[in-house]
C-alpha cells in the first residue's frame, strides 16, 4: 500500500515572499477535496498522508485541483541507504518492463550521497537482483527517489495535474454563465488563474426552481468540482424580455439585453465584493460580439 501522495507545483515556486500564502491555499484546497486526510507543506512540496484509502478516488480528486503540476503515490522510509535500497529493490519487481532508470532528487543535503551517487548505487543493487538493463532514454521502468528532511519517498509514476494557481489566490469574479461553450470555458480558465468564481445565470422561467433540471445547472455542477465551493444566482428575465419586445427595436434588443445583464452582474459584484465580471465573449463569433457592439454593451 502507498504511504503518501507527493504533490509538486510549478508556478507557485516562482513566487517571492508571498510564496507561503500560495502554498497554504493549495494545501487548504487539497484538504477540502480529500476531507479527513492529513495534508501538510513539506520542503517545497505538499504531502498527503494515506490511510489505506482507495487511490483511484484520491487521484480523481487531485486531478481537479488547480495549482498542482504533478503528483505521485509514494512509498516511504527513513533516509538511510539500506532502507532505501530495500524499498526500491522490493517495489521494482512489481513494475512491468525490462529496462529502467533511477531518478534521484536530494533536497536534504545532509544525506551522505549526492543524487548521482545514490542513483548509481541503487542501480547497481537492482542489476544484482534482477535481469534488467539500464536505459537512459525512454526506460520502461522509471524509479523516482526523493530525499527530504530525513525521509525518502519512492514512486514509479508521475500523474499530471492542472497547473495554474490555487483557487482563492487571485480574488473573486462574477461569471455570466449560459448553456454554450464560451462562458463555461472562460469560467474554468479564470479558476485556473486562481479566481473564485460566482455564477450568474439569466433564465426565462417565472419560478427559479424550474431551471434546476436545465443544462446550465449541470454545467455549474461540473465546474463546482474545480472551484471547491460553488455559489450561483439564478435571475429571471421574462419581465425584462417583455419590456424589450415592446419598447426596443428588434435589431437592438440583444445589445440592450446584454447591457441589462451587465448592470445586474455589477450589482451582484458589489454585493459579493468581487473584482471583475467574466462574460465569455468571443470577438466576432456572433453579430452581437463585434468590437463595436462589445464597446456599446460595456459602456457606462
Amino acid at each position: 500500500m502507498f504511504d503518501f501522495v507527493v504533490v509538486h507545483y510549478s508556478e507557485i515556486g516562482t513566487k517571492g515572499l508571498n510564496r507561503p500564502f500560495f502554498e497554504n491555499v493549495l494545501r487548504r484546497n487539497i484538504s477540502k477535496v480529500l476531507e479527513d486526510l492529513k495534508v501538510k507543506r513539506f520542503d517545497g512540496r505538499i504531502l498527503v498522508e494515506l490511510k489505506g484509502e482507495e487511490y483511484r478516488e484520491v487521484r480523481r480528486k487531485l486531478k481537479k485541483v488547480f495549482g498542482i503540476a504533478w503528483f505521485a503515490f509514494a512509498y516511504s522510509c527513513n533516509a538511510e541507504y539500506k532502507k532505501i535500497k530495500k524499498l526500491v529493490v522490493e517495489k521494482i519487481k512489481e513494475q512491468k518492463g525490462r529496462t529502467f532508470k533511477i531518478f534521484v532528487k536530494r533536497a536534504d543535503k545532509s544525506f551522505p550521497l549526492n543524487s548521482l551517487e545514490l542513483s548509481r548505487k541503487l542501480g547497481e543493487d537492482v542489476l544484482k537482483k534482477y535481469k534488467l538493463k539500464v536505459r537512459m532514454k525512454n526506460p520502461e521502468i522509471r524509479v523516482f527517489v526523493e530525499i527530504v528532511r530525513g525521509k525518502a519517498f519512492v514512486y514509479f509514476k508521475k500523474i499530471k495535474g492542472l497547473y495554474g494557481l490555487p483557487v482563492g489566490t487571485s480574488g473573486k469574479v462574477i461569471s455570466l454563465i449560459s448553456g454554450g461553450i464560451d462562458s463555461p470555458v472562460a469560467s474554468w480558465l479564470c479558476m485556473k488563474r486562481g479566481c473564485k468564481v460566482i455564477f450568474v445565470h439569466f433564465h426565462p422561467f417565472l419560478d427559479s426552481k424550474l431551471v434546476m433540471n436545465s443544462k446550465v445547472i449541470k454545467i455549474i455542477k461540473v465546474l463546482a468540482d474545480y472551484s471547491l465551493e460553488c455559489k450561483a444566482y439564478l435571475v429571471p428575465f421574462i419581465f425584462i424580455q417583455k419590456e424589450l419586445i415592446e419598447k426596443v427595436p428588434s435589431k437592438l434588443r440583444v445589445i440592450v439585453f446584454r447591457r441589462f445583464m451587465l448592470r445586474v452582474a455589477e450589482r451582484i459584484a458589489e454585493k459579493e465584493n468581487a473584482n471583475g465580471i467574466v462574460t465569455g465573449e468571443s470577438l466576432g463569433q456572433v453579430a452581437s460580439q463585434t468590437l463595436e457592439n462589445l464597446r456599446v454593451i460595456q459602456a457606462s
